[in-house]
């Protein structure tokens, strides 16, 4: 229509409006011609996104001028079975509310550790530890004599449960072990982990050296190059005290600690750590 001069442009005042929010294509405030119910606003908004939660559609809603209440409807039992009562019909004023699923993924299992490919595994019925660990995705140092499945217990606390992989190849039921959703399968390596000790103080050559089972203070000493004239031998420092030094609850023992305390000569300590 083409205006002309004198017209007059009259807009009319908003019918009765809703609200429809989360995960949807289209959020937004709608205006309400006819009766309209949760399906049906659904569809003006193009739909619910792959994250919409259809089983618990929030309904706001004001009542008797007097408070706000709060609705779940599940939209699947209308979708699936035809329930009205799972599709409300709307009023002026409501709110729409479309969460979004739970982004955790609960058919699946994970495989960690010593493994070519490490990650995440589908689950599918009847799975167990022997046909997840295959012998050809394992690592040539792999610890086949006891690997772990770390398991959620009903009570959120954590169950780990050990298993001989060979016997879960062998078919042998105490340890071909029927895997769970979210379990994990962890596979340790059989290569013992380098115990090194730091050697510090009035040594010749402080630094970190590689030790072995059962070595002595005095090797790592003399490896380290020998004590400096100014050294202390009688009381190098250690994290573990050698047999028949005097006891920590021993009165004469505290009594020569404190006199080793206050002597102002610089002492060679050792510090143990293991990569």
């Amino acid at each position: 229509m083409r205006l002309e001069s004198g017209d007059t442009v009259f807009v009319p005042q908003i019918g009765p409006v809703v609200a429809l929010v989360g995960r949807v294509n289209q959020p937004a405030i709608y205006e309400l011609k006819t009766e309209t119910r949760v399906a049906d606003l659904l569809v003006l908004a193009g739909g619910v996104t792959p994250r919409g939660y259809l089983e618990r559609v929030q309904l706001e809603r004001f009542q008797a001028n007097r408070e706000r209440i709060v609705e779940d409807v599940n939209l699947l039992d209308f979708y699936q079975r035809g329930v009205e009562g799972s599709n409300p019909s709307l009023k002026n004023g409501d709110l729409v509310r479309v969460y979004p699923v739970d982004l955790r993924i609960y058919n699946a299992v994970s495989l960690e550790g010593l493994v070519k490919r490490p990650g995440r595994y589908a689950l599918r019925p009847g799975v167990r530890a022997g046909d997840l660990v295959i012998p050809d995705e394992l690592l040539p140092d792999a610890f086949l004599d006891r690997a772990e499945i770390v398991r959620l217990r009903t009570d959120l606390g954590t169950e780990v449960i050990p298993f001989n992989v060979r016997d879960a190849w062998a078919g042998k039921p105490e340890a071909n072990i029927e895997l769970r959703p979210l379990d994990r399968v962890v596979i340790r390596s059989q290569v013992r982990p380098i115990e090194e000790v730091m050697v510090s103080g009035m040594v010749k050559r402080p630094g970190q050296y590689a030790i072995s089972r059962g070595e002595r203070v005095s090797s790592v000493i003399e490896r380290a190059g020998g004590l400096e004239p100014k050294a202390f031998p009688e009381a190098p420092s250690s994290p573990a005290v050698p047999s028949g030094w005097p006891s920590s609850n021993s009165s004469s023992g505290l009594s020569e600690r404190k006199n080793r305390a206050c002597s102002p000569r610089p002492r060679p300590s050792l510090r143990a750590r293991a990569n």
